[in-house]
C-alpha cells in the first residue's frame, strides 16, 4: 500500500541548524546530472547563500534520515557533524563476525571511526584501565554479543588460540559423535 505524501509548505522554509532556505514556491521539472526532468526545488545555501536545484527524490531520502542540511557541498565539508543533521548518538553495530560495536568517540580506544568492542569496553571499565592492542577477550560462553562481565576473561593472545583451537576441535568431535549417533554425556 502506498504511503500518503508528506505535505510540503508552500513559500520558504528555513533548516535551523544551518540557516538553509528551502523556496519550495520554485518546485519544477529540471534536467539534473544529464538525467530526464527530475522534480526539483530551489535550495539557498544558508552559509555562502549560493542558489542550486536539488531533486525533490534526493530531498526526501536524506531528510528521513536527517542528514539533509540545505548547505552546498564545498560549505558542508567544513561542517561538525552536529551541523551536518548527523547527531552521532552511542549507537550499537553487529559486525558480521557477530560482535558488537559501540560508538565512543572518547574512548582511547576508539578506533578511526569512533568505534570500539563492546567486549573490549567492558573489560576495560572492571580494569579501570584502557586495554592494550594485543590483549584479548575470551567470552566465556562462547557468545559474542554476551558482554556481561561474568562472561569475560582477558587472556593472553596465545591463550586465546588455544582456547579457540579447543572449542573449534570440541564442536568438530561433536558433529561427528551426532553424524554417528553416539550419545554426548552430559
Amino acid at each position: 500500500m502506498a504511503q500518503p505524501r508528506k505535505q510540503r509548505p508552500f513559500g520558504d522554509e528555513v533548516i535551523k541548524i544551518t540557516g538553509s532556505v528551502l523556496h519550495w514556491d520554485t518546485i519544477c521539472h529540471q534536467i539534473m546530472g544529464g538525467r530526464e526532468n527530475r522534480l526539483a526545488i530551489l535550495v539557498t545555501c544558508g552559509s555562502c547563500g549560493q542558489d542550486r536545484w536539488v531533486a525533490v527524490h534526493q530531498f526526501d531520502k536524506r531528510n528521513e534520515h536527517k542528514v539533509f542540511t540545505g548547505c552546498c557541498n564545498h560549505c558542508v565539508r567544513k561542517f561538525p557533524w552536529e551541523q551536518k543533521g548527523r547527531i552521532k548518538i552511542p549507537h550499537i553495530r553487529h559486525t558480521s563476525h557477530g560482535y558488537i560495536r559501540l560508538w565512543k568517540p572518547d574512548s582511547p580506544m576508539a578506533d578511526c571511526r569512533s568505534e570500539v568492542y563492546e567486549h573490549r569496553f567492558v573489560m576495560s571499565q572492571m580494569l579501570g584501565r584502557p586495554l592494550k592492542r594485543w590483549e584479548h577477550i575470551h567470552h566465556k560462553d562462547g557468545n559474542r554479543t554476551n558482554n556481561i562481565p561474568a562472561n569475560l576473561e582477558l587472556v593472553t593472545t596465545q591463550q586465546n588460540h588455544v582456547l579457540t583451537d579447543m572449542i573449534t576441535r570440541i564442536a568438530q568431535l561433536e558433529t561427528l559423535l551426532k553424524q554417528y549417533h553416539i550419545p554426548i554425556p552430559q
